[in-house]
């Protein structure tokens, strides 16, 4: 990254300063992102996330492997926790909802409210190693998105994917296989580091 777009980002440093305790090398966080919950937020290697993310971890966890990239306008809201594996990336706009709230009408779904009038579903998400989210997607609780798979712009997953595999739509189908070519890259890359 060329230097003036470096002062643009926290550096591993820095992000310690601010209470990050679990951080990895050559991290870079925007400074223009809300984060909630630092004390809840594990990060590895090589991970950037761009401007205009939200982090909501006052409760619940994030932990973020190696080689990680969030693009800007991405939502994580991690009270049902969130783990995002290794050589994973979301691209912009998409939400990650470890929790949501029943909105069968039997309960009032505003974090404003007292709790016991409320509602909260969590559940994991856990992105697998390689695992690509297209700009504008939505991921709920509980579902876990297996190793290799690409998830479609626009799409909405409510349910376990495979492995290696492309999905799109709303609600999300499997669209195709997806080459493993990547799992070679991995290893020259990780022969560099």
């Amino acid at each position: 990254m060329s230097e003036p777009l470096k002062i643009c980002y926290y550096n591993t440093y820095e992000l310690k300063k601010i209470g990050l305790k679990k951080i990895g090398k050559n991290v870079l966080i925007s400074k223009n992102i809300n984060i909630v919950g630092v004390s809840n937020i594990s990060i590895g290697d090589n991970v950037r996330i761009d401007s205009y993310t939200n982090i909501i971890a006052h409760s619940g966890h994030l932990r973020l492997g190696n080689f990680i990239h969030i693009s800007s306008g991405t939502f994580l809201a991690c009270a049902g926790g969130i783990e995002i594996n290794d050589f994973s990336t979301i691209s912009p706009n998409s939400s990650l909802l470890s929790v949501s709230s029943d909105y069968t009408g039997k309960y009032i779904s505003n974090p404003m409210v007292d709790k016991k009038y409320c509602k909260a579903i969590k559940g994991e998400i856990i992105l697998e190693k390689h695992t690509i989210i297209g700009a504008s997607s939505v991921i709920m609780n509980s579902v876990i998105i297996g190793e290799g798979t690409s998830v479609g712009a626009l799409s909405f997953v409510n349910k376990n994917l495979d492995t290696w595999s492309v999905y799109a739509g709303i609600p999300v189908k499997k669209i195709k296989n997806r080459l493993k070519k990547v799992l070679e890259l991995e290893k020259k890359i990780k022969s560099i580091f």
